[in-house]
């Protein structure tokens, strides 16, 4: 609050009114105001009125070429509708016998041409006329009966300002008549500056801000799916806070302004064509206009120009120009579906019948009206012999482009928030009958004074509806009142050629259910009565909202933002990430066991990943099974054959309990293939891990048990006592040992590592982002378990190779030991050939292989022993059969006595005679040597006691 004392006051008071004095030459007694070129400034009644209210109404446009300090032609639309509805509202105020208790209301209204530097001239002459400068000197002189004496009229001071018009004129408005505590009720400055309580503590506006305007526009864009907008703006207090507001609005909700671009109040044609090209470069189709109806209608003048873009545009209109029938009419093609954004008001039914009697003639207190009239019927006032000369008593509302503006609601309304707050002062302050002072602004006989700031609290205390407007009237705490607002579609009418355009009433934008969260504030009547311009195309009307996006990302892609450009660039969702949504800002990820459906080009959804293990239909499953079938059904052929030759000498000499516990080895390990070929599940792991090991040591066991047998009795000395421990069922007591000592480490290596299954995904090497595999495989033994079961297999194949070695030189028909050679010989190249390949498919992960070829080994290490060791038997059995006969048997021995009895005969031979006799029977066979002397008798060859190989070893 500005606190000043009298003598600076007075001082300033008379030196701003000696400024005036020099710039405009008027007399207090007249009505109409006039600079000294004779153009009319102002009109006023405010002689002896006990309030006056100051108006700030555009009557005239700004001259462009003037720099803001002369006036341009009359406005036809808004500005003398607007004062017409200040003086109908007075008129009505000072007619109510009960509104103000019969005080009257006078006016002072002044023309502001749209002009800051001419609203901020009339505002101060408006604060200076009537002030404490004249009330002080006429205290002095004029005191008498009724106010007056002799002949001396009291010119009371401006109460209140209603105005002005444009938030330009406004603002620096605002700022002055703070500083001399008058109050301001704008009806239609709507920018957001003007709602700082600090800087404009004394303006308040019958018309809602633009912050609540700027939502409706975003909520329409929102509702048509316009997410790729151009702004157009006026560069002042009007148009930069309002698309400020706009820019964080659409941040917020991913709308992309492509032409950002401000429009000087001094621009001229050229800047009008470099923005109108600006526009046509860009590939938004909608346009946010958030200008004066002047610079909207020289924009859209230069775009109904081209031939490409006449009608491709969507405009958003704001209110400024939202209604103006001027923009509309002569650009009926470019402006057709557009969307304008106005206050909402109702017609007054009582305005048009008061504006309905006003003529050239009648109307005698508006200086305007004979020039408003003739812009308006575009007539010629003075010349009556021209065939379009206006009639002195034709009203305006009887020409058919007449049409009540939206702002004179609100004109109305700030006259009457004046009044019922001057209403509530009477009320608190004043007895009945009122009696008031002018001089003093008081109720006789009451000291407190009717100042600015009095004035100023009971305006914040308004809350009424007003009779004349239906329009409730309340001021929030900064200065504003509720937003709701009409969006209007600009249609066509018939044919879009010749038929007639008007505005339509698309829908309505309410503030107050902002904060219910289950209502929205926009509200569209009826989506198929919506136009939204013409096609030039197919030269018809468009029923449908035109796409105005960003370049909308393929299948499978996301915007991701930059610097460059709001609408950024489109990102593939690669992988396992996926974007169901064309206007997504982000990928989403695929969960669990799924990836991207297009993963190289980008996904929009989620497959699951294919399982890879060992199938039955494989390639390696299908040989492996054929090769444990084959190897069954050879174990099945040699076991009946065995069978079937029980006790013949093959069979017998052959070891017939060690053969058979191979076999069954051999039997296991063919059947154990089909394990190793099917799905991994912890049961087939259990076994996978068991039965390899297991099967090996029954085999390995049983070759090493027997060649260890073959050995002991042919590598012993002539002196040895029998040999212990060689009888058929102690073989296979040593074999179980062995194989049970191999059980052992296997269920130990269970215990530890539990069997199980293993889900490991496995990406594309070519490309990590292509469809990978997810790997089933089993869970391996431990480390530990591991070797030392290979140490274990290791020893026995080991052991059975070296004794094979060293019994290569024993007689043909006890030489199993050769076989076993044989038979670990080729399981070592296989074996050697399987850890290279197992290690390669390691490195190659492929880790579902590496069963199949741990089967595949295993079968071609059983068909190697199933060879080796039962394949010459099955050879002399089926193709020998003449040596499979007990005599032929033992006549083949005869090479071993022989041998022998020449060593033991041998004088130079430091070796004893031997003697050889042999026990047989059906299950066994013990040769037992005996020490005698060097003439030892040796049985004939063919003695019943000669040792038959044909008995088990």
């Amino acid at each position: 609050m500005l606190t000043m004392t009298p003598s600076l006051f007075i001082l300033l008071l008379v030196t701003l009114s000696t400024v005036a004095a020099l710039q405009f030459n008027y007399a207090q007694s007249s009505e109409v105001l006039r600079t000294t070129d004779n153009r009319i400034r102002g009109a006023q009644n405010r002689i002896n009125k006990d309030f006056v209210f100051g108006g700030l109404i555009p009557v005239h446009l700004d001259d462009p070429g003037s720099g803001g300090g002369q006036c341009g032609a009359i406005a036809t639309e808004g500005g003398l509708q607007r004062m017409e509805a200040m003086l109908f509202a007075i008129d009505l105020i000072n007619n109510d016998s009960e509104l103000l208790a019969g005080l009257e209301i006078g006016y002072d209204i002044r023309d502001t041409c749209l002009s800051e530097n001419i609203g901020l001239d009339e505002t101060f002459d408006l604060v200076i006329t009537g002030s404490e400068l004249d009330i002080q000197n006429c205290q002095l002189s004029c005191m008498g009966p009724n106010n007056t004496v002799n002949n001396v009229s009291i010119n009371p001071p401006t109460s209140g300002i209603i105005g002005a018009a444009a938030s330009r004129v406004s603002v620096p408005v605002a700022s002055l008549v703070r500083l001399f505590q008058i109050p301001q009720i704008s009806y239609s400055s709507t920018s957001a500056i003007l709602s700082n309580r600090d800087r404009y503590e004394y303006f308040y506006r019958t018309i809602p801000p633009d912050d609540q305007q700027v939502r409706a526009m975003l909520d329409i864009l929102l509702n048509f799916n316009w997410t790729y907008v151009s702004t157009i703006y006026s560069r002042n207090s009007y148009g930069d806070p309002a698309i400020s507001k706009f820019r964080d609005l659409a941040s917020n909700n991913s709308i992309c302004i492509d032409l950002d671009m401000g429009i000087e109040d001094s621009s001229v044609d050229s800047d009008f064509d470099t923005l109108a090209n600006a526009l046509i470069a860009s590939s938004a189709n909608v346009v946010i206009v958030f200008a004066s109806q002047e610079n909207a209608e020289h924009l859209l003048r230069r775009i109904a120009n081209s031939t490409i873009a006449r009608t491709r545009f969507t405009w958003i209109a704001s209110d400024a120009w939202a209604r103006s029938n001027n923009i509309v009419s002569q650009f009926s093609e470019t402006a057709a579906g557009l969307y304008g954004i106005a206050p909402l008001t109702e017609h007054v039914t009582q305005f048009n019948e008061y504006f309905s009697q006003l003529t050239i003639d009648s109307n005698v207190r508006n200086p305007w009206f004979t020039e408003y009239y003739a812009a308006f019927a575009d007539c010629d006032v003075l010349n009556t012999s021209v065939l379009n000369a206006c009639s002195q008593n034709q009203s305006v509302t009887g020409l058919p482009q007449y049409q009540q503006g939206n702002v004179v609601p609100l004109v109305i309304d700030a006259v009457y928030a004046y009044a019922h707050a001057l209403q509530n002062f009477l009320h608190d302050n004043c007895q009945l009958p009122i009696v008031w002072d002018r001089t003093n602004r008081s109720c006789a006989g009451q000291s407190r004074q009717l100042t600015g700031s009095v004035l100023l609290q009971y305006i914040r205390q308004l809350d009424f509806v007003n009779n004349i407007t239906r329009n409730r009237i309340v001021f929030d705490s900064q200065g504003n009142i509720e937003g709701k607002y009409e969006i209007l579609n600009y249609q066509a009418n018939g044919t879009i050629r010749n038929g007639n355009y008007f505005l339509y009433r698309a829908g309505i934008w309410d503030s107050s259910v902002l904060n219910d969260s289950n209502l929205e504030a926009l509200s569209i009547v009826d989506m198929q009565s919506l136009q939204f311009g013409i096609d030039n195309s197919t030269n018809s009307i468009r029923r449908q909202p035109q796409i105005s996006q960003c370049g909308r990302c393929g299948v499978g892609e996301v915007r991701r933002i930059v610097q460059s450009s709001c609408c950024g660039t489109c990102d593939p969702c690669v992988g396992d990430t996926y974007s169901s949504n064309p206007m997504g800002l982000q990928c989403l990820q695929c969960g669990g066991e799924t990836w991207g459906n297009n993963p190289l080009v980008g996904s929009d959804s989620c497959v699951p990943i294919p399982e890879s293990f060992i199938r039955y239909s494989d390639a390696f499953s299908i040989i492996v099974i054929i090769l444990a079938v084959l190897g069954l059904i050879a174990v099945a052929a040699v076991t009946i054959t065995y069978v079937i030759y029980w006790k013949t000498p093959v069979v017998k000499s052959s070891g017939r309990e060690q053969m058979i516990t191979l076999l069954s080895g051999i039997g296991l390990i063919f059947i154990l293939a089909f394990v190793y070929v099917s799905p991994p599940e912890p049961g087939v792991c259990a076994v996978q891990r068991m039965g390899f090991w297991v099967c090996y040591s029954i085999i390995f066991g049983a070759l090493l048990v027997k060649i260890v047998r073959v050995t002991r009795i042919f590598y012993r000395s002539a002196n040895l006592s029998p040999i212990r421990f060689t009888e058929p069922y102690y073989q296979v007591i040593f074999t179980s040992i062995i194989i049970f000592g191999q059980v052992l480490i296997v269920v130990i290596g269970l215990i530890v590592v539990h069997p199980g299954v293993s889900r490991n995904t496995r990406l594309n090497r070519e490309d990590n982002n292509n469809l990978p595999e997810i790997v089933v495989s089993c869970v391996g033994d431990h480390v530990a378990i591991l070797v030392i079961c290979a140490i274990y297999e290791t020893i026995l194949i080991i052991a059975s190779t070296i004794l094979g070695v060293l019994s290569f030189k024993y007689p043909k028909n006890f030489n199993e030991a050769k076989f076993v050679s044989f038979c670990t010989f080729i399981i070592a190249i296989i074996w050697a050939a399987f850890v290279g390949l197992y290690a390669y498919f390691i490195i190659e992960e492929r880790q579902e292989i590496q069963n199949a070829i741990t089967g595949l080994a295993s079968v071609l290490s059983a068909f190697a022993v199933l060879g080796c060791l039962f394949g010459p038997k099955l050879f002399v059995i089926f193709f020998r059969s003449d040596q499979n006969k007990q005599n032929q048997m033992v006549s083949g021995s005869q090479d071993t006595a022989v041998n022998l009895t020449t060593i033991t005969r041998n004088p130079s031979s430091n070796m004893l005679d031997e003697t050889l006799s042999t026990m047989m029977d059906d299950n066994s066979m013990t040769v037992r040597v005996s020490m005698a002397t060097k003439n030892a008798y040796v049985p004939p060859p063919h003695s019943p006691k000669n040792m038959d190989s044909s008995d088990d070893l």
